[in-house]
């Protein structure tokens, strides 16, 4: 059975709870967080995750949760510049990870990352130097632990023109520069401007090895693909709307299939564009809330259907928490209101998380009107073929308010383990940090079928008589959830396979003339058995 956690700053306590609930607080560290906050989360396919927050604008601190506990808060980086943003990734099939982070000091920024192996960090590498303004950075990691980050770099002194430049993080060091666009920005933003850029590793697990990204050139949403066996870019898709645009995002799956959303100038409106895999929907205008949008997380399952949740006039009596999908029956999307703010209750950041076989959880803030009343994280969940839960349910009770501070980060494994990070103000000026874990979709994804099945007919001789065998084969699977093969011949199985061997098979006695239909198929813990791959022989 899995366990579930929280944990947060202070002295060290451990509690566990039942499988449906959340759990108790834990307490890792008694260090507070003075000022600023940057915070990351990030989750591999079997529940083991990576939190890291920044302390005191220069220094980035982690923990790491292996399934049953996190570990204690260690300093991973002291930087002499402030820390602007942090980007993490995690692989889902084993230790790696890589960090990325932007600093700015005087008007100049760098970009700095780091790859984890397993084992240790390694030092730091300034990937963009001396960058006359400061701008985003994005990240995504492959299956393998292969990643690509992603910086925007004004030139110096011709500060209008802007390079997307990238690098690709494989094995132990970063390729690049691999410049991925250039073009002539006349509008310079004040200090310090940090544009949305979104990245998204669209190889889950490994079928297309494809990385997207999404920017803007002069006033166009630009998306483009990254190609990790020839390390190039190629143009996928640009859109022309009537208004400028703010913020872009991203989100793709191993099958190709592509969602794209961004917002109107006025930060009111959220328009999106989605690809099916074969064809593109055209832009369409999503949501239109009418109020400032300060939040917004998008993700797509391994069915093809996206999301997103945004969050509206934090601290305000009008603002709300929308939520969006795309009905797959009916190719159209489905609005839906999730919370909406009153004179006595107000609502703070939100986020999305998104399980690869279509469910999904949204976490956001809620503030009482009393001083009496805690302050609350709330959540709903998703589930295919029913939508949004039409009841709020209670994450946990906080002590102070979270309200000037950024929404909460949720992430869901491949094995179903959900995890929420926050912080929170426990005293003034001081800030600590909170995680809590439960397996609220205690189903693991369905299993990835087996990839590149193939097979041969073999003949024994021994003097005068002679065994006619087949030979199967195929590729070893990269999705975490797979705990053994299944084969069938004729519609009959004869085989579990198990994980431990080659993927391979070896049929005897079999007919000289006679034809074989084989099935394959990969199984999860639960004996759920994936679509199967077959082979006449």
């Amino acid at each position: 059975m899995k366990k579930s956690f929280v944990i947060f700053l202070g002295a060290f306590f451990v509690s566990m709870a039942a499988m449906a609930d959340w759990s108790a607080p834990v307490q890792v560290s008694v260090d507070p967080v003075t000022q600023g906050f940057v915070r990351q989360l990030d989750v591999d396919g079997s529940g083991n995750a990576l939190l890291v927050w920044t302390e005191g604008m220069k220094e980035i601190v982690g923990s790491e949760f292996d399934g049953q506990d996190w570990s204690e808060p260690q300093t991973l980086f002291v930087d002499e510049d402030d820390i602007l943003k942090v980007s993490i990734a995690k692989s889902l099939i084993n230790d790696r990870a890589v960090l990325s982070y932007l600093t700015a000091e005087r008007g100049i920024s760098n970009v700095k990352a780091s790859i984890f192996d397993g084992t240790s960090w390694s030092a730091i590498e300034r990937l963009i130097e001396n960058n006359a303004v400061p701008v985003n950075i994005g990240l995504d990691m492959n299956v393998k632990g292969d990643a690509l980050d992603i910086g925007v770099k004004r030139r110096w002194p011709d500060i209008n023109t802007v390079d997307v430049q990238s690098f690709f993080a494989q094995e132990s060091s970063f390729v690049g520069p691999i410049g991925a666009d250039t073009f002539t920005d006349d509008a310079i933003p004040p200090y310090p401007y940090l544009s949305d850029y979104s990245v998204s590793t669209g190889d889950y697990p490994l079928r297309e090895k494809k990385t997207y990204a999404v920017w803007f050139n002069n006033d166009l949403v630009i998306l483009k693909s990254f190609d990790e066996a020839t390390k190039t870019w190629s143009f996928v898709r640009q859109w022309d709307p009537t208004d400028t645009e703010t913020f872009a995002y991203v989100a793709a799956n191993g099958l190709g299939q592509i969602f794209v959303a961004w917002l109107d100038s006025s930060q009111e409106k959220i328009f999106g564009d989605y690809f099916d895999g074969t064809v593109w929907d055209g832009a369409a205008e999503l949501a239109y809330p009418n109020e400032d949008i300060e939040d917004v997380t998008v993700g797509i399952d391994e069915n093809g259907v996206p999301h997103f949740v945004l969050s509206t006039e934090y601290d305000d009596s009008t603002g709300s928490v929308v939520a969006g999908f795309r009905n797959p029956a009916t190719s159209s999307w489905v609005i839906t209101t999730l919370d909406q703010a009153s004179s006595t209750r107000r609502l703070g950041g939100s986020t999305l998380a998104v399980h690869a076989d279509g469910a999904a959880l949204a976490v956001w803030a809620v503030k009482p009107s009393s001083s009496t009343e805690d302050y609350q994280l709330v959540y709903k969940r998703y589930l295919p073929g029913f939508g949004w839960s039409s009841w709020i349910q209670e994450l946990v009770d906080l002590d102070e308010s979270i309200f000037d501070v950024n929404a909460p980060r949720a992430a869901i494994s491949r094995d179903g383990t959900a995890i929420v990070a926050w912080h929170d103000l426990v005293e003034e000026g001081k800030k600590q940090v909170f995680s809590l874990s439960d397996p609220m979709f205690t189903n693991p994804a369905v299993p990835v079928p087996p990839q590149n099945l193939i097979g041969c007919k073999k003949k024994n001789s021994f003097l005068t008589e002679a065994e006619y065998f087949n030979v199967l084969s195929w590729d070893e699977t990269c999705d975490p959830v797979v705990v053994s093969y299944r084969l069938y011949r004729n519609g009959e199985k004869i085989a579990d396979i198990p994980l431990s061997g080659k993927p391979c098979f070896v049929d005897h006695n079999r007919c000289k003339k006679g034809e074989d239909l084989y099935e394959l198929t990969a199984v999860n813990e639960l004996g759920e058995e994936s679509e199967p791959v077959s082979i006449s022989l």
